[in-house]
């Protein structure tokens, strides 16, 4: 008698429990969803105010019109001190806001310009 309340007893509680748990998953994933959109601009914002501030640093931003230009042909354009990044080619993360990076294809085309 004692086993069969027991397992009434689990039964029971099993059964209650996850409608509760559901529900309240279920209002917080409802908010989430509805408060997504106003903090994706946000971030979309401050991305692109970042991204625009990195390409300021050294410069970036004014040669933004050589993309695609062969390095050799836009050499006299590029600062003297840049650092050239062959298709494939390994380089260091370090972060200096103040130097330019190029990154060629294998073409030797400029497919990036950006600073750091």
């Amino acid at each position: 008698m004692k086993r069969a309340i027991f397992v009434v007893l689990v039964v029971s509680a099993c059964g209650s429990a996850p409608n509760d748990v559901d529900e309240a998953v279920f209002e917080d994933v409802e908010t989430a969803i509805e408060a997504e959109p106003e903090e994706i601009d946000i971030v979309a914002e401050s991305d692109a105010a970042a991204a625009e501030e990195v390409l300021l640093s050294c410069g970036a931003d004014q040669v933004q019109d050589l993309l695609g230009t062969p390095l050799e042909a836009a050499q006299s354009a590029l600062p003297e001190d840049i650092r050239v990044i062959p298709e494939g080619g390994l380089f260091t993360q370090d972060y200096r806001p103040e130097r330019m990076n190029v990154l060629l294809d294998a073409k030797q085309n400029i497919t990036r310009i950006w600073c750091g």
